[in-house]
This record gives C-alpha cells, structure tokens and sequence, in this order.
C-alpha cells in the first residue's frame, strides 16, 4: 500500500510539471538527509534594491537569461526577509524541509544545497520564481551571478591566506 501511495504521489509530482526531468531532479530527498539548522547571520545588503528585488518580472527575465539557474535562500515563516533588515535570521531545519516541498510543488530542481546558509542553487521553470517569491519560507530568490576575480594565482591566494 505504501509503495502504491509513493508512486501515485511521484506521477502526480512529474505528471504536473511541464518539464518532467526538472521534477525528477527536483525531488529534495537526497539533500534532506544534510538539513540542519542555520544559525542567524549579518548580511550586507546592495546600497539601493537590484530590479529584481522589487519586479516580478525583472525577477522572471533575469532568472530566464541564466537559463532558470538561481538561488533560493530558505528563511523561517515568521521571520523577516534579510533585504528588509541586513540580517538573516536563525533558519530551523524544518523551515528547510517544508522550503524543499515548496520548491518540489513549483517543479523547481534543487542541483546543489549549502546546508550553512540555508540556501539552495536550483533550476526553475518560468512562472516559478514569482510563484515562489513572496512564500513565507522564501528569505531571498537571486539570479546565478558570476564574479571574476583578477590578478595570478599567487596573489589571490595570498590576499585570502592573510584575512
């Protein structure tokens, strides 16, 4: 009876999605198992709101041009948002969890999870991420950002080392 259930809920899960890969790929359980809880931080926040900050639709274009790459970052239901304050509050495993359903029900695919801060790179389909966006376990959703860092190897290296 369990084993009908468990299929019937994963048909569900792929036959909902537009993309079923994504669904497959989505599913959390492997990453569940590294939930625990978050510690509070400081955050430093940008001077002025990036566009998607404020846009749905900036959100949703800037996301497509990185082919649905993102990252969501996980925040307790009764906690602020880390833009509004500079701070993210303590996230509980469980807020995690339900973050990862969440994610599953929109047929986002979770493809890595960073259990220290609560925040996980996923692929999302359009529609997703203003679906997500105002959810109380969603703490911030950002575009894949890429940085460059200059000057050799050495340097860079050193420049760690000595922080």
């Amino acid at each position: 009876m369990r084993f009908t259930t468990a299929g019937v809920v994963i048909f569900a899960v792929v036959g909902a999605c537009a993309d079923p890969e994504a669904a497959t790929e989505g599913c959390p359980s492997q990453f569940v198992a590294h939930v625990q809880d978050v510690p509070g931080v400081a955050m430093d926040v940008p001077p002025e709101p990036r566009p998607w900050d404020t846009s749905a639709t900036a959100l949703e274009q800037v996301i497509a041009q990185q082919d649905g790459h993102a990252v969501v970052a996980f925040k307790a239901p009764d906690s602020a948002r880390a833009l509004k304050t500079g701070r993210r509050a303590a996230v509980p495993a469980s807020a995690i969890e339900q973050g990862f359903d969440l994610l599953a029900a929109h047929c986002v695919a979770v493809l890595d999870y960073w259990g220290l801060i609560g925040a996980a790179h996923v692929r999302m389909p359009p529609g997703a991420p203003t679906a997500i966006r105002d959810n109380d376990l969603v703490d911030y959703i950002e575009p894949r950002q890429w940085e460059s860092v200059q000057g050799s190897g050495r340097a860079f290296s050193e420049t760690v080392a000595a922080r």
